[in-house]
Parts: structure tokens; C-alpha cells; sequence
């Protein structure tokens, strides 16, 4: 049978699949955000804070939280509620971003990107 879940971000509910394990790690196909699986019964996710390399999304046109990738332009939905810190992937040009700011909301490429010269 399979698991439904509902990401804690954009509250998108998804598939799981049929065996789901503590400590499994799934992206939210709505707002890119990584999940990590803390809980079985009842099936409880929550954010785990580390960009998705090669994560492609695909928003939800009613997505509250609305970004612009600095690299490519791409509009991005964060879901309804994002927060400073969070990381996701432009799925356009595949550029890990990070929320820099709230009020306005702003992404930029992590720190660590930059420093390993991933640009």
C-alpha cells in the first residue's frame, strides 16, 4: 500500500511509496524542498536543510511564497511558508539557492557554493 504524505512547506501532498523508512530522504515534487521522514505512524516529515543537487520541481501555480532565481530569472514557488535558510534548486538552470530574506523575499546562491566554486 502506499504512504501519502504532505510536505511541511507548501503542504503539497505526495507519494511515498510502499515501504517508507525513518530517515529516508524525499523532494517535495511541488516546492523542491528536501524531506527527511521522522516519524511513521502517523507519517511526519520535516525539512532537511541541504540543497538538492540535480532536483527538478515542478510548481504549484498556487503557491503562496513566489522568489526569482538571481542566475537565470526563473520565478520560483516556495511554497506557503518559507523561511530564511531554506535551500532549494532553480529547476531551470539547476543552481542550488538559498532564502536570504523574508520581507522582500530574495534568494541567493549558498555560501558554501560559492566557496567551492560551484557558481
Amino acid at each position: 500500500m502506499t504512504t501519502i504524505a504532505f510536505c511541511p512547506e507548501c503542504d503539497h501532498r505526495f507519494k511515498l511509496g510502499a515501504r517508507p523508512r525513518i530517515g529516508q530522504q524525499r523532494v517535495c515534487p511541488n516546492c523542491s524542498t528536501r524531506l527527511e521522514i521522522v516519524n511513521l505512524s502517523p507519517v511526519e516529515l520535516d525539512v532537511y536543510d541541504i540543497y538538492v543537487p540535480g532536483a527538478r520541481a515542478t510548481p504549484h501555480k498556487n503557491a503562496a511564497g513566489e522568489a526569482i532565481c538571481p542566475k537565470c530569472d526563473h520565478s520560483l514557488k516556495l511554497g506557503a511558508h518559507p523561511r530564511e535558510g531554506q535551500q532549494v534548486v532553480c529547476p531551470e538552470c539547476m543552481t542550488p539557492l538559498e532564502v536570504i530574506s523574508l520581507n522582500p523575499l530574495e534568494m541567493d546562491i549558498p555560501m558554501a557554493v560559492w566557496k567551492k566554486g560551484l557558481r
